[in-house]
């Protein structure tokens, strides 16, 4: 095993597969702020805008927002969603 392989390794043993607006996105910390989320789930496709409004899906089908600055802890349970804040209903 090459140190390539097992840095590859050791990076993938710490990242966590999760969900956002239905698409599976891979993290690579724990921690991160309504914002980082918002920026890795854009880096890997998801389509959202920064501006979106960002929420933690429960199991109990409640919806927890979090803000910008808002700190969340994840895992592979995690589930999140974003949506346009331009609601015009």
């Amino acid at each position: 095993m090459t140190t390539t392989e097992s840095i590859d390794e050791f990076a993938k043993a710490k990242s966590v597969d999760v969900l956002f607006n239905k698409q599976q996105i891979v993290l690579q910390q724990r921690k991160y702020t309504g914002l980082e989320l918002k920026e890795a789930a854009i880096r890997q496709g998801v389509a959202i805008q920064l501006t979106f409004v960002l929420f933690e899906l429960k199991h109990n089908g409640r919806r927890t927002p979090i803000g910008d600055h808002d700190t969340v802890q994840v895992n592979k349970e995690s589930e999140f969603a974003a949506m346009d804040n331009d609601d015009n209903s």
